[in-house]
């Protein structure tokens, strides 16, 4: 899912009334589509950036799967990106996010930059990325992460505070909008299984059982 909006930069704001609308606002919806890209949408708004985005961590094969973008202007590229899974050796600044559990910044003039890093930063013409792992009940989810394009900038300490505080809300709706999806699958497949059960019962004939 995808969303693009003009904003006009936002007036300076207290980063826990922020959070405590963030955290409103997601709660109102269990459809994991709709909260990844509200998340998104929200996020990328309150810290002013060209884009904001989430990726999907799986421990088990150690990748990132490319689940939601929200940017004031929406490119195709953006779009081409959705869906896309990526290994985590090929993202080494990614796989460092989720192994220090904490927020990670970096920039594309940064003389220790990985150079991997440094190459998809230029592809995709970012200048400055700070990114956030997304933990709910100990567990990873993935990384939220912000991205500036249009010009140069360093994040400040408030900015990467605010990232922090707006995770947590975050991670908790997409956490819930999952295990939601998981009981609807499951109710889903109890279904069938009585309904198999029933029309066995039904019947005492042993070749149509």
């Amino acid at each position: 899912m995808t969303e693009s909006r003009e904003s006009a930069p936002p007036a300076a704001r207290d980063p826990y009334r922020i959070v405590l609308e963030v955290g409103t606002t997601l709660a109102s919806s269990l459809d994991l589509d709709e909260v990844v890209q509200t998340i998104a949408r929200q996020v990328g708004e309150a810290l002013d950036v060209q884009s904001c985005d989430i990726n999907e961590y799986d421990a088990e094969a150690r990748t990132m799967t490319y689940v939601a973008v929200w940017s004031k202007e929406l490119r195709s590229v953006d779009l081409d990106y959705l869906g896309t899974v990526v290994s985590l050796d090929d993202r080494p600044e990614r796989d460092a996010v989720i192994r220090r559990g904490d927020l990670l910044e970096q920039y594309v003039d940064d003389e220790d930059l990985d150079p991997l890093e440094r190459e998809v930063m230029l592809r995709y013409e970012e200048k400055a990325v700070m990114e956030m792992p997304l933990v709910f009940g100990g567990e990873a989810l993935g990384v939220l992460g912000v991205v500036e394009s249009r010009r140069d900038r360093r994040f400040t300490g408030a900015e990467k505070q605010l990232l922090r505080l707006l995770a947590g809300p975050a991670a908790t709706a997409i956490g819930n909008a999952r295990l939601f999806r998981q009981q609807q699958e499951q109710a889903r497949r109890l279904a069938t299984l009585l309904d198999a059960s029933r029309t066995l019962t039904a019947s005492v004939q042993l070749d149509e059982v």
